[in-house]
Order: structure tokens, then sequence, then C-alpha cells
């Protein structure tokens, strides 16, 4: 049996090939429908990348563990491995950021912008925390818009591409939330605007959005000008 934990990035952060039961209990003496617990200690890497969730790669292999069994879903399909989210790794720290850009948005559910850093070629990195747990689940969006006030490009997607979803965030700590814009070609440099908020991927609902003095900003949408693009 192989037992894969897979973090940020998909990045495999600890492993273990054993026998079912620690070799106790062989899969050729299994009893059709019943029921057995099994449990293991995986070790995570020292290295491994935080904050994160945490997700377990099951799958049985032959001989070799190039030679895996099939499997195969309820409906037939043919999967790969068999993935469970089991947990998450976080710093064993509180990360210290000091951000070029010092923000101070509010959201709803006590989500704080700590900041933005700005880098080249369309890469950033945006800085939260919040101050509560936070219920769902909600896409960052992220826009870029020229001098006219046209949008240029746009990184919308979840905090650390879906590795860290909002529901998982640790009250009090903060993170780095990395970001790259796909920049048109021939795209002059100067200063743009960054549009930013977060919205509900299923309903579209924006995240009600306050500046630093409390005075909720109009349409939910952080605006913070002067981003230097080189």
């Amino acid at each position: 049996m192989a037992l894969h934990l897979l973090g940020q990035g998909g990045a495999e952060i600890g492993k273990i090939d054993t026998w079912p039961g620690g070799g106790s209990a062989p899969t050729s003496a299994w009893t059709p429908g019943l029921i057995f617990a099994d449990s293991y200690l995986l070790p995570i890497e020292s290295g491994a990348a935080a904050p994160s969730l945490t997700r377990l790669d099951l799958g049985f292999w032959d001989g070799d563990p190039a030679d895996q069994l099939p499997i195969a879903a309820p409906n037939g399909e043919r999967l790969s491995a068999v993935t469970f989210t089991v947990g998450r790794v976080v710093p064993s720290r509180s990360p210290q950021f000091a951000p070029a850009i010092v923000e101070g948005s509010l959201f709803e559910y006590g989500i704080a912008l700590l900041g933005v850093e700005v880098g080249e070629g369309g890469v950033f990195t945006l800085y939260w925390q919040t101050a509560q747990p936070i219920p769902a689940d909600y896409t960052v969006f992220v826009h870029l818009l020229d001098a006219n006030g046209n949008q240029v490009a746009q990184a919308d997607a979840p905090p650390l591409a879906g590795d860290w979803p909002t529901s998982a965030w640790v009250p009090g700590q903060p993170f780095a939330d990395p970001r790259r814009f796909a920049l048109p070609s021939g795209l002059a440099a100067g200063r743009y605007t960054l549009n930013l908020g977060f919205y509900d991927p299923a309903s579209g609902a924006r995240l009600l959005a306050f500046r630093a003095d409390a005075s909720e900003w109009q349409a939910d949408v952080v605006v913070i000008g002067g981003i230097e693009i080189k």
C-alpha cells in the first residue's frame, strides 16, 4: 500500500509504502464487507512549504511501486489514485512580513489585506491575515487597470491557487499569496491600478470591503493605485 502525503503545489511532503495493518492484515485475508481501522504515523518533511492543506494519496501496488493496481470510481471511471484532504500544515512560528505597499483594508470575517508587493513580469504578492475563522471558501479577484480604467489583465484564483482556501485560514497567522498576471504583449511600462476583493464562486456575491478608516469601498472593490509595471 502506498500512502503519499501531498502539500503545497502537489509536492510530496511525506510517504509510506507498507502492508495493510503493518503486515498483520494482508489483502489476501480480507473478508468481503468487513471494515477495519488501519492507523499509520506519517511524518511530514521539515522543509514542507506552509501554509497548505494536506492531501493523502492512496494506492496499492504489486511487486513494484510502478505496478499500481487499477482503481475505479463508483461510476466506473478509471482513477490514478484516491485522494483525501486530511489536514493542514502551518508554520511553526507566525511569519513576519514587510510589504512595500502597506494597505490595511478589511473584509468580512475579519480578513485583512496587510499589503502588496509588486515584482517584475506581472508577478506580485498579496499578504493576508484573518482575525476569525472563515465559514466558506472564497475566490480572490485581482484586476490590473490602465490609466484610462481599462482592464488589461486579471489573476482571479483561490488563495495559494487553492492550496490554502479561506476556510482553512488560521486566525492571527499572516501568509503570502503570490500571483502572476498574464500581461499582454507590448504592454507599456508605467503606473497602473490594482482592483481586488473576494467573491463567492457559486453566487458571485462579493464580501464587504472597508478602508482602514472603516468606510466601505465602492462596489466592495479595494483600489490600489500607483502600481509600477516595468
